[in-house]
């Protein structure tokens, strides 16, 4: 497009950027974006709040804040997603505290946390408590598993099951109920036959 004497649009550089970082090439999108910034293409909050993702992925968090604090004078209010993307990112090294922050921050601006910013902090609260010597149990995971349900985030509630069943932790019907029916609920039959095979194959009565 550059040889012909045009650039593409912005829409099609975050199409460009969204697909880098689902290849978990986060590097290669900040490299696009330096370019983008060369060309002179307008980001837009979408461009932004990818960029802010890249950097918590690379674990540069100072960066991402950065980004997220020259929105305003780029013209743009950051959304949920930007501050989730934060929130997100502390969590997973290990900073609850300034995670919590954001959140006051997203509140402070007038955004509501949603079911994403509060597992992001469940999970950062889980991750702290291992850290600090102490082991989730059973009745740790059954909560975890029962809040995924209740929120109809199925993926996240099979991620916590896939824990449990790496750390041997015992299992009962009933949280298998729960997970199965939310699954069938869904019309997630695929999961839910995996689920079933994953539960023969360990011996667990349903």
């Amino acid at each position: 497009m550059k040889d012909y004497g045009f650039f593409p649009t912005v829409e099609s550089c975050n199409a460009y950027l969204s697909s880098l970082l689902q290849l978990h090439r986060a590097d290669i999108a900040l490299v696009f974006y330096r370019e983008m910034q060369r060309c002179r293409i307008s980001p837009n909050v979408y461009t932004l709040n990818m960029v802010i993702s890249a950097y918590c992925k690379l674990g540069k968090l100072e960066n991402a804040v950065e980004v997220l604090e020259k929105m305003e004078s780029m013209g743009f209010s950051p959304i949920i997603v930007s501050y989730n993307t934060l929130i997100a990112g502390h969590c997973d090294k290990g900073l609850l505290s300034s995670a919590l922050k954001f959140k006051n921050l997203m509140l402070k601006n007038g955004l509501y946390p949603n079911v994403v910013t509060f597992n992001s902090l469940i999970g950062g609260l889980c991750k702290s408590m291992i850290r600090s010597g102490y082991h989730p149990d059973e009745h740790t995971f059954k909560m975890l598993i029962s809040s995924f349900c209740n929120n109809r985030d199925f993926d996240g509630a099979v991620e916590v099951l896939k824990e449990m069943f790496e750390r041997s932790i015992a299992l009962d019907s009933s949280i298998l109920s729960d997970l199965c029916l939310g699954l069938y609920g869904c019309g997630n039959e695929k999961m839910l036959k995996l689920l079933c095979v994953e539960m023969e194959a360990r011996r667990l009565i349903p």
